[in-house]
């Protein structure tokens, strides 16, 4: 997630590439923007033939993020095209969070598949399907637009079209795509109110209680959100030990929680597997923990960034690390 800028009038001119990759993106977004719809029409058609659907609570979270993720590929898509400065920012961050998440998530499913279906497990061709889709759609598509919007050419086109400093601007590439990640976990946690039931240290917390404690964890994020933008230190230090004491509530949580009785009083359907053998995977759990310290990692690397600010800076207004 870092720049390099090149000098001078020496970069080649990147506008057919940013167009380019700019009209892919909004193409993402319009199948994104379908998938909303489809899911909109499946509950729809589903409730007025008296099938079994899913509960509500879950369409709606399904929505959003289809919306979410539309809404990204038509803007960044747009902005792209018109070879904005906040565009290829905002690109070069969601890409590099898209394939890191994505490859931990890749193997999350695979594993998660093996625990379903052992039927699966011994066939061969259904693993490849899956792992070569999968690696497409989370590796390799935003691997591609991670080297293409780092590339100095990309960044120096950019900046020579669009010279006025944007909001991306205000802050290292690295802190704003913490900033992206609060403010969207905040969204998520908007979601989950819906749901009233919240999970907490083994105990099923349901009704108007769960639903005040999802929703004061998104204004928690979303507070966070704006400070770290702001490039608060006290913001920094929360996050982290948010992070940390996360964890630990975390794993308590997935061990002593029976998640086949939540799914069961959520109207959630598991087809008969159980989701506790799945969430108390030895090997799951491995996998999130490193995700996990992948991620506390990044964070400790941001204190450079904080240590003694007390407002925003810009890097056109002030010599900043490469970020």
């Amino acid at each position: 997630m870092s720049d390099v800028t090149v000098p001078g009038p020496q970069y080649r001119d990147r506008s057919v590439g940013l167009i380019a990759f700019g009209i892919a993106q909004i193409l993402i977004g319009g199948c994104a923007l379908l998938g909303m719809l489809g899911i909109a029409g499946t509950m729809e058609i589903s409730a007025r033939s008296g099938r079994m659907q899913l509960p509500a609570a879950v369409i709606a979270t399904d929505i959003i993020l289809f919306g979410v993720a539309a809404a990204y590929f038509l803007v960044i898509g747009y902005g792209s095209i018109r070879r904005r400065r906040w565009a290829r920012a905002i690109a070069l961050i969601i890409s590099w969070m898209w394939l890191i998440a994505g490859t931990f998530g890749l193997v999350v499913v695979m594993i998660v598949l093996r625990q379903m279906s052992g039927s699966m497990a011994g066939n061969g061709a259904s693993w490849g399907v899956v792992a070569g889709c999968g690696s497409l759609m989370v590796i390799v598509l935003p691997l591609v637009f991670v080297l293409f919007y780092r590339s100095p050419h990309v960044k120096a086109t950019v900046d020579a079209r669009d010279p006025k400093p944007r909001w991306t601007d205000r802050v290292p590439l690295p802190v704003l795509a913490v900033v992206l990640i609060m403010a969207f976990t905040s969204l998520m946690m908007l979601a989950t109110v819906s749901y009233g039931k919240v999970a907490f240290l083994g105990v099923i917390i349901d009704g108007p209680p769960a639903m005040v404690i999802s929703f004061g964890f998104a204004v928690v994020f979303a507070f966070l959100a704006v400070q770290l933008y702001r490039l608060k230190e006290s913001a920094w230090w929360t996050t982290v030990l948010l992070h940390a004491a996360g964890a630990v509530i975390a794993v308590i949580t997935m061990l002593r929680t029976n998640f086949d009785e939540l799914n069961a009083s959520s109207g959630i359907p598991t087809a008969g597997v159980s989701v506790n053998e799945i969430y108390h995977s030895p090997l799951l759990l491995t996998v999130m923990g490193l995700l996990w310290a992948v991620y506390l990692g990044f964070l400790l690397s941001l204190r450079k960034y904080f240590a003694g600010n007390s407002s925003p800076r810009t890097r056109r207004g002030e010599e900043l690390p490469s970020v």
